[in-house]
């Protein structure tokens, strides 16, 4: 079942709670998909996290300047002093 999104056209075709994460490249943002693919876009990392808490609150994380996760994802995380890893 699809989603209803609150801008029907931002999306086109692509189901948030399908990115698996999202990594900034200067103005471009790839994004991961559960299924493996990704996806090259001409959308700074910002603009989609402000998109996706529109449609999917509290389910992305940023973890880093430049990584946005998808926390359903995470299997392991593990937190020491200046040192953390997370594995999707």
């Amino acid at each position: 079942m699809k989603h209803k999104y609150t801008e029907t056209n931002y999306w086109r075709g692509v189901n948030p709670t399908e990115i698996v994460s999202l990594k900034a490249e200067s103005n471009y943002t790839f994004i991961y998909f559960k299924n493996g693919k990704s996806l090259l876009v001409s959308k700074c990392l910002k603009e989609l996290e402000e998109k996706l808490s529109l449609v999917c609150d509290s389910q992305y994380l940023r973890i880093s300047r430049s990584t946005i996760v998808n926390i359903q994802y995470i299997s392991n995380a593990s937190f020491h002093l200046g040192n953390s890893h997370i594995t999707l």
